[in-house]
């Protein structure tokens, strides 16, 4: 793999270099990351102090910021500007926000500010605008050789700046197929206390379906499984009254009618549960529901499987169901006579 500042955030590789010319060695490198290089990659190159300063005093080097020089030319493209940005931030920073949309096209590159997040305070630097933020290694992404946040993590963090054109910036994303539902599921569930995440989710339409209404690890891990698989995220520990009896079912795919049971022999071993659990079923499928068991070994052994199956489900019921399941908030779902 070569060795450039993403790969230098991503893995902890330092910059090395083989047997070619100074010259030849911090062209390659400043290649890499659209003509910007920082002064600690110098001398990860060998490139000593004089030297440095040497190209400095001859324009070969040219300051864009303490410690990060564009090699031969002005800074004024997109794409150097934030890199030098990132370069003056240090390994843990990233291209955020309007930035990071930018880098995949979803809306015009910035002529001015860039955005740049970062863990800790820094100084500012003119051109940049760094917000502090912590972003974990499974929301970024490497984009034409910068460190950006991921495509659902920037709709999550540009939501929570309140921008107005938030819809579209989503829209424009879905169409280019950058983003799923499941993508922003998934970072909506690993940031539950996020400023933007009830903005999002209602964009997207899965606001009232949160894991926080979940009551056991098993479900956590249920809801993981459909997001890694790119399922529709179901209703959660919803209570069904059918012919005038109650029956809480652990998940509901309201519109195709499924609804899955998490099986596991400590609470569904007895003989007086294992009878409730079949007249449920029972009465489940009277209703017109498929109702599905499924244990948690499968969930965790076998989930290709399970997740196929699950999909045939969904993709073979009509939409016609959701006739017999009226919708609402907080209250029991009728069913039956």
């Amino acid at each position: 793999m070569t060795t450039t500042y993403a790969t230098t955030l991503l893995s902890g590789e330092r910059i090395e270099r083989g047997e070619e010319p100074d010259d030849e060695a911090i062209a390659r490198v400043a290649g890499e990351q659209h003509g910007v290089v920082g002064r600690r990659q110098l001398l990860q190159l060998g490139i000593g102090r004089r030297a440095i300063e040497h190209r400095r005093d001859h324009g070969r080097l040219r300051n864009v910021y303490p410690g990060v020089y564009a090699v031969g030319h002005d800074t004024r493209t997109f794409r150097a500007r934030l890199s030098a940005a990132l370069l003056s931030v240090g390994p843990e920073g990233v291209a955020g926000e309007l930035s990071a949309t930018a880098l995949r096209g979803i809306t015009p590159e910035p002529k001015e500010t860039v955005c740049v997040l970062a863990p800790a305070p820094r100084r500012r630097r003119p051109g940049a605008f760094i917000r502090r933020a912590r972003v974990c290694l499974e929301e970024i992404e490497v984009v034409d050789g910068v460190p950006a946040t991921t495509v659902a993590r920037t709709l999550l963090d540009l939501a929570a700046s309140g921008i107005e054109g938030l819809p579209r910036i989503l829209r424009q994303a879905e169409f280019n197929g950058l983003v799923t539902d499941a993508d922003i599921a998934e970072v909506l569930e690993r940031h539950p206390f996020a400023a933007g995440r009830q903005r999002l989710a209602r964009l997207v339409g899965i606001e009232g379906r949160r894991t926080s209404r979940t009551r056991s690890s098993a479900e956590d891990q249920f809801l993981r499984f459909c997001v890694r698989h790119g399922l529709p995220l179901p209703e959660v520990n919803t209570v069904l009254l059918i012919d005038g009896q109650r029956y809480e079912v652990d998940f509901l795919w309201r519109e195709a009618g499924l609804v899955v049971e998490l099986d596991d022999r400590a609470s569904h071993g007895g003989t007086v549960a294992f009878e409730l659990d079949r007249a449920r079923d029972r009465a489940l499928v009277t209703a017109g529901l498929t109702p599905m068991r499924v244990t948690t070994g499968q969930v965790r052994d076998d989930p290709a499987r399970l997740a196929g199956e699950i999909s045939t489900v969904l993709a073979s019921r009509h939409i016609d169901f959701v006739a017999s399941l009226p919708s609402g908030r907080g209250g029991d779902h009728r069913m039956g006579g």
